[in-house]
């Protein structure tokens, strides 16, 4: 059963929603990284790529890590440049979805089955009631 694990169902939905968005960023990376003979940047960025999709993988650092997944795909989907491999992966409507999922990991955090929960733990913030005092 779910519920007995620590984070329950949300812990392993962030766990499959960080691998996926994670699995996409490695991949571009290595398509950047195989076509690395034509420019530099292309080089630099399929490094960054790599290293934030396995950051999203672990759960290290989740929210800077999803940002520039965010942003590297945003910047893929809206460039003026060809793509370098055409492909199923390599469209823009592809690019322009995983842009959307990385930010919404952002917020969402990394879970309980992640490296950011070993490291800083989970987090309880109490409310306290005040009492309301009445409108005059």
């Amino acid at each position: 059963m779910l519920s007995t694990y620590p984070g329950g169902s949300r812990g392993l939905g962030l766990l499959l929603l960080r691998a996926a968005v994670g699995a996409v960023a490695i991949s571009y990376g290595a398509i950047d990284l195989s076509t690395s003979a034509q420019a530099f940047v292309a080089f630099l960025f399929g490094i960054a790529a790599a290293i934030t999709g396995f950051f999203l993988m672990a759960g290290f650092l989740t929210q800077f890590a999803g940002g520039l997944v965010a942003m590297g795909a945003t910047i893929i989907a809206f460039s003026w440049f060809p793509v370098p491999a055409p492909g199923q992966i390599e469209t823009r409507l592809m690019a322009v979805f995983v842009a959307i999922v990385a930010a919404a990991v952002m917020p969402l955090g990394a879970g309980a089955f992640s490296v950011d929960a070993r490291l800083f733990g989970r987090r309880e913030i109490i409310i306290p009631r005040t009492p309301r005092s009445p409108n005059p």
